[in-house]
């Protein structure tokens, strides 16, 4: 029923602003007393047209209504999300694969809190599903391993994630364990430096 609503009253397509001072200003003319009718001059208006003016009145005002109960229910329905993600997300994390946790170890091994990653790529289009990552701007571009977008992790998620669930060793890290980190990187990650390095104007023989 909500979403029926929204389509007819949509709170962002409506002029609520136009809506109100229409509400505002037939409400004054109907409501207002005599003295202030006859210092606006409204009282002609008002004998003619009162039933034009009522109608006006109470369209504006369920308009309003309708546009706020809309408003409220869309921001329940996000909250309840919202906890609903945050709540499962312990269990996300638990359950990541190897893949998975290669594109988010990403983060720690370039030492940002944006990175570039190929959004057709199935490992990260499945991370962009479950709302793990996301991506950041509307501006991409192409490689052999499809668009490259620059991407973010979930807010709630980059608070709760740490390197040892991407599979990061606490502590220094030897010179096997940085090997076995550099073998295991995501194989679109020379692909998407070499593109780096060419737009920043960097060229690596």
């Amino acid at each position: 029923m909500t979403d029926i609503l929204s389509k007819l009253f949509d709170l962002e397509k409506l002029p609520s602003k136009i809506v109100f001072l229409f509400g505002v200003a037939t409400g004054i003319v109907l409501f207002s007393p005599a003295s202030w009718s006859e210092s606006l001059g409204s009282g002609t208006l008002l004998e003619h047209y009162r039933p034009y003016i009522g109608l006006v009145f109470i369209s504006s005002l369920s308009l309003l209504v309708i546009n706020f109960f809309l408003f409220v229910v869309q921001k329940l329905q996000r909250w309840q999300r919202t906890i609903s993600f945050c709540r499962n997300l312990p269990k996300e994390i638990a359950q990541l694969d190897h893949a998975e946790a290669a594109v988010l170890r990403e983060f720690w091994v370039q030492g940002k809190s944006t990175v570039n990653l190929p959004i057709d790529n199935p490992t990260v289009a499945g991370l962009i599903q479950k709302q793990l990552i996301q991506e950041v701007g509307a501006i991409g571009q192409r490689s052999i391993y499809g668009i490259i977008h620059p991407m973010t992790m979930n807010s709630h998620l980059s608070k709760l994630l740490n390197k040892v669930d991407v599979g990061i060793p606490n502590g220094d890290l030897t010179h096997q364990q940085i090997e076995t980190l550099r073998v295991t990187r995501p194989p679109f990650v020379d692909s998407v430096t070499r593109i780096e390095d060419l737009r920043n104007g960097i060229t690596r023989w």
